[in-house]
């Protein structure tokens, strides 16, 4: 159990530390006027991975697509299903 609570420890210690340093960055960039440039460099990247379909991003079909029926398809009969 102790090891389990140590390795929750060090995986929630690095990923703050990743969030202060990429404040701190952001912060160091637009005191010298660099932000925008950054900004411009880093987006095609982030498209690029975020429009692969194994990217774990966001869906091409649209935030909701593949999670309802759509309208008119066939429907659950509700309790009778159940058993």
């Amino acid at each position: 159990m102790d090891i389990l609570l140590i390795r929750f420890a060090i995986i929630v210690g690095l990923i703050t530390l990743l969030i202060i340093a990429g404040f701190t960055a952001a912060i160091v960039l637009k005191r010298r006027g660099r932000l925008g440039r950054a900004r411009r460099l880093v987006e095609p990247a982030v498209r690029a991975w975020a429009g692969r379909p194994d990217a774990g991003g966001p869906d091409p079909g649209g935030p909701a697509a593949g999670r309802y029926p759509r309208a008119g398809g066939p429907r659950s009969g509700g309790r009778a299903d159940l058993g």
